[in-house]
């Protein structure tokens, strides 16, 4: 890693050069003068808002008040790229501090603008009015801009040969010397309205004041300068766009902003504010002069405002090699915040496209990130959606366009490093096309998360709602299953071959307004039929049934989903349904035969409750020569799929106990209630589970079978489910007909049902409707 140096330094090392001294501990490190600090084209504009500078005050405050005294107050690390004439220092981080200093001393420098105009215009004009406008100097040369520095030499020198003229006033008559002494102060003043670009007359138009203001700056190189020059005008409009009221009260002295046009200047302008208040705040706290006037409040505001910029301090790294500052900048910035993450995903993608698109103009490349910036912020990653939702987003992105296999889920990923380790870095051209592609990968995603209706909380309902819906396709309920599962690996799988497949299909080119048409019309394919997307619902098909079937992740992760993702992505489509050989099915098939049958309530919720939607999407037909035979005796009998639900709430769906959980009084009413451990092993098995509306489930009470069944599910009963159980509870052989209690029988019998019905399921095609259940 090539560094040049680093040191302590504070605001004053940065912008005017001033090296560091020995009690500053700088030095290593040389900053020369006349340079500027720019904020380099893939960096993201300022965003710091009023929480974050309060704070800051109040970090120092604090300071301040514990050690008496203003001192030196750490604030972190900037890590800047410095050219090789040091004359322009490309700030990769810190540029939200510097740049909250920098209008800091623009708040500073507003004030002491007034103070200067109005020393000029009173009585004390005489005595003050060059010290004023020296400190206005100070203020301004090499902390805002430098090539004005010349207007306050000129100022000076013309405010000095005025003022020597009054030295010649004794021979004047008495009566002309009052009015020599007005015309000499009268021209200081507009001297120095002329020079400093304000309105030679008093004005009530704050827009007036932006212009005069703009006039001023016209041509000036601001000491702090952002490689996109848009930016460079957004931050000169909110600097011409504030103003101090003129009023007499300290209490009423505020700082009057413009009215924001556009959200691009919106944060610098409250910035702007914020910084004013709270450096007046401070002022009135600490004060004891109950006969402060404005002016003097406007004295110590731009007195501690100064001492907070001499005494903030920051490690300043300094190299001459961009891609080890921004090494640096992810090691100083390796948090696992999502926001994080995908400020450097952007920025990264905005410093491959400046590094490597030569034949493109800066101009252009400045128009193409603004586009792009916009896109990410506005649309990809607006604000109103969750960080959940943002973090699944960037990690599908990533695996789509990495192809990486070896990331479980959404949160162990490093987006960033992932796309340059194993996309980025392998790239000589990167041309505006490449990066717009790119970007709508990421909004492609977005696409399909918002089209598929996953949401972020209540993820079980999210896949229960989905799947319970008739009118939308295998791929929407699996998407919405595979989220719910917290499989997001095996969801990254499903979403590379949509997204791959609608490349193959389209020359490669995504356009997102078509694509959100596809999403749609994929999502209602309801019979899963249409042509262009059987080998996507195939897919889908089979990751549902693999993860049903699977005791975890890890047959599904490892044996599917790696083998999809390695095929399907940035780099192409390829089918994938026959990956699921007959070995793996048989091993996930031994899966299942396992969990299901040592299934016990609590484990699993969500396939248990899933597996019973599908059955009751189902009926059963029963060959039988005797009219005597009931339906639950047979061992083998035909499902046919059916549309209908029964009217089930998806939103309210749960896992009923057929027999109660919990023994009440009368205790002799519940089976085997004098063997709790008995009684729980067989009550929490599969065998007395239904499904049931969460209102009724709770209104049952703990009930015992007998009760609860005609209370809650007699009118169902023309279902064969549950004429089953109204049967069952007529027989001996599953019933004591005189206690009318269960026996053990009766949740086996059950149970073999209940699986083999799961499993006659879990072993059809995609859109067979009939299928041979063998118990």
């Amino acid at each position: 890693m090539k560094l040049n140096g680093a040191g302590i330094i504070n605001m004053y090392c940065l912008f005017k050069g001033q090296n560091t001294d020995k009690a500053m501990g700088g030095k290593g490190i040389e900053i020369l003068g006349n340079h500027i600090i720019e904020i380099p084209y893939y960096q993201r504009p300022y965003r710091w808002e009023e929480e974050n500078i309060t704070n800051l005050f109040n970090d120092y405050n604090d300071n301040l008040s514990k050690t008496g005294n203003p001192s030196e107050y750490f604030v972190g690390a900037t890590v800047s790229v410095e050219d090789e004439d040091k004359t322009i220092f490309s700030l990769v981080d810190g540029q939200q501090r510097t740049t909250t200093l920098y209008l800091m001393n623009y708040v500073r420098y507003i004030i002491q603008l007034k103070l200067a105009e109005h020393t000029l215009d009173g009585p004390d004009a005489i005595a003050n009015a060059q010290t004023e406008v020296q400190k206005l100097s100070d203020i301004y040369v090499n902390l805002i801009g430098n090539k004005n520095g010349t207007k306050f030499e000129h100022l000076n020198a013309n405010i000095s040969k005025n003022l020597s003229q009054l030295s010649q006033t004794s021979q004047t008559s008495p009566e002309n010397i009052g009015i020599k002494i007005a015309k000499v102060l009268k021209d200081n003043l507009t001297l120095f309205r002329t020079e400093l670009g304000l309105p030679t007359v008093p004005v009530s138009s704050k827009e007036d004041y932006k212009k005069a203001l703009h006039t001023f700056f016209d041509g000036e190189k601001l000491c702090l300068q952002y490689a996109r020059d848009c930016y460079n005008d957004y931050l000169l409009d909110a600097l011409c766009g504030i103003c101090l009221e003129n009023e007499k009260t300290p209490s009423n002295f505020s700082l009057n902003i413009s009215e924001i046009e556009n959200d691009n200047n919106m944060n610098y302008l409250h910035a702007l504010r914020a910084i004013f208040n709270n450096a007046k705040e401070y002022v009135q706290k600490t004060t004891t002069d109950s006969k402060l006037d404005m002016w003097d409040m406007a004295k110590k505001m731009v007195d501690y405002l100064g001492e907070i910029i001499e005494h903030l301090s920051f490690c300043m790294i300094l190299t001459t090699d961009p891609d080890d500052a921004y090494t640096l900048f992810e090691v100083l910035n390796d948090r696992a915040l999502d926001v994080d993450d995908l400020e450097l995903v952007k920025n990264h993608f905005y410093k491959v496209y400046c590094q490597h698109s030569p034949q493109i103009s800066d101009s252009d490349k400045n128009k193409e990130i603004d586009k792009l910036d916009k896109l990410w912020v506005e649309e990809i990653f607006k604000d109103t959606k969750p960080k959940a939702e943002k973090r699944l987003i960037a990690y599908l992105a990533t695996i789509f366009l990495t192809q990486s296999e070896q990331y479980d889920n959404k949160n162990d990923i490093k987006c960033k490093n992932e796309i340059q380790r194993k996309y980025t870095d392998n790239t000589k051209t990167y041309t505006k096309e490449y990066i717009e592609h790119d970007f709508n990968v990421f909004y492609a995603m977005s696409v399909l998360i918002q089209t598929f209706d996953i949401k972020f909380q209540k993820l079980e309902t999210i896949a229960i709602k989905a799947d319970n819906n008739n009118s939308v396709s295998i791929t929407y309920k699996t998407f919405a299953l595979l989220y719910a599962m917290k499989r997001e690996a095996v969801l990254a799988a499903l979403a590379n071959v949509i997204l791959a497949k609608y490349l193959s299909d389209h020359d490669q080119k995504l356009n997102i307004d078509q694509f959100k048409d596809y999403i749609e019309e994929l999502k209602n394919d309801e019979r899963n039929e249409e042509p262009q997307f059987i080998e996507i619902h195939e897919c889908a098909f089979m990751l549902w049934k693999a993860n049903i079937l699977a005791k975890d992740h890890k047959t599904p992760r490892n044996k599917l989903a790696t083998k999809i993702i390695a095929t399907n992505g940035r780099k192409g489509y390829q089918k994938v349904s026959d990956l699921l050989t007959s070995d793996i099915e048989k091993s996930l098939k031994s899966e299942f035969e396992i969990w299901i049958n040592d299934w016990s309530y609590r484990r699993n919720h969500l396939c248990v409750k899933i597996l019973f939607l599908n059955l009751f999407r189902c009926t059963r037909i029963c060959d039988s020569d005797s009219s005597d035979a009931k339906d639950y005796t047979y061992d083998k009998f035909q499902l046919k799929k059916s549309a209908n639900t029964y009217n089930l709430d998806a939103d309210k769906i749960n896992l009923d106990h057929l027999e109660a959980a919990k023994v009440r009084a009368p205790e002799n009413a519940y089976f085997m209630y004098n063997d709790p451990d008995k009684r729980s092993e067989v009550v929490n098995s599969l065998g007395n589970m239904m499904i049931l509306d969460s209102k009724e489930n709770n209104k049952k009470n703990n009930d015992p079978l007998k009760d609860s069944f005609k209370k809650y599910y007699d009118r169902k009963k023309d279902y064969w489910m549950y004429k089953d159980i109204e049967q069952m509870m007529s027989n001996e052989s599953y019933f004591d007909l005189e206690k009318k209690i269960p026996k053990k029988e009766f949740f086996e019998r059950r149970k073999k049902i209940l699986v083999g019905c799961f499993k006659a399921l879990l072993d059809c095609d995609l859109n067979q409707d009939e299928m041979m259940v063998q118990l």
